[in-house]
């Protein structure tokens, strides 16, 4: 997602400058044919283009709509799993080795940090791997210009080696040998907390109540990682995007056609309006 305050206009034309071309190829074309080639007949009522992108409009905001509830859930998620670390780091440091005596406090502070340090490397991987492309994605032919975007103005680096960076960063080498190679490392950091957990209330470091309870984390961040996973996993329905794409491509190409008689209206020299305006309509429908 692009946060920032302003737009400079090369981030607009990296996206569109393929449209706005071939929108002007297009008019200038309809302009040379209608009044250098004597054409009249390629001119069409502009009623016909004002109901077809009447229904682009709905199409694409449908589209649109659908796509940013899309997004929101995703942020919610995100949101939860936010809130459910805050609350497991809380809860590790007020619950884990308090009934335990204070000559052990180092080896406490050495517990906090193992399963504080754990966590943390579970939210990266978990981001990682969210971020990893999927088969479809990989062996897809379509150059798409937002992943060409990233792929130009972000550092490309391969998942194993991040995954590796985080685990030896937050865990031991002992476990990064256990999880390496294996196919979903985020649910193996959760297993190992859950595991560790239950060594910790076998060693009297905290009750079975709070055990319950800090299994009951691991469960909201097994669900929270199931959540983003669904959305992940299962991709928007193809055919939004195809028809979409269809439609305002077909709208545009029969714009300058329906423009070219309006502007002659207009006056003996004002058929050239024509090329600019629909360059323009056609690309924010773009």
């Amino acid at each position: 997602m692009f946060v920032g305050k302003k737009l400079k206009f090369s981030f607009i034309w990296f996206f569109g400058w393929k449209n706005v071309l071939q929108a002007t190829a297009l008019s200038t074309v309809v302009y040379v044919a209608y009044e250098l080639l004597n054409w009249k007949f390629i001119d069409i009522p502009i009623l016909l283009v004002t109901l077809v992108g009447t229904a682009v409009a709905f199409y694409v905001g449908f589209k649109n709509n659908s796509s940013y509830d899309r997004l929101w859930e995703a942020r919610k998620i995100w949101g939860a799993i936010v809130n459910v670390s805050r609350t497991f780091g809380v809860f590790v440091l007020n619950t884990v080795g308090d009934s335990a005596k204070i000559q052990h406090y180092e080896q406490i502070k050495t517990i906090h940090r193992e399963l504080i340090y754990r966590h943390i490397a579970w939210v990266n991987v978990l981001r990682l791997q969210l971020r990893r492309p999927l088969y479809w994605n990989e062996t897809s032919e379509d150059n798409l210009p937002h992943l060409e975007f990233v792929t130009l103005t972000q550092e490309t680096e391969t998942f194993d080696n991040r995954v590796k960076d985080y685990l030896l960063e937050f865990t031991s080498e002992v476990e990064f040998a256990d999880d390496k190679g294996k196919g979903n490392i985020a649910s193996l950091l959760l297993n190992k907390q859950a595991e560790r957990f239950s060594e910790l209330k076998r060693a009297d470091l905290i009750d079975p109540f709070e055990h319950q309870q800090l299994l009951l984390l691991i469960r909201e961040c097994f669900d929270q990682q199931g959540a983003a996973e669904r959305i992940k996993n299962y991709p928007f329905p193809r055919f939004y995007a195809l028809f979409s794409d269809l439609i305002v491509k077909i709208f545009a190409f029969m714009l300058p056609f329906g423009l070219i008689g309006e502007m002659t209206k207009l006056g003996t020299h004002a058929s050239w309006l024509m090329i600019p305006l629909s360059t323009l309509i056609a690309w924010i429908y773009y």
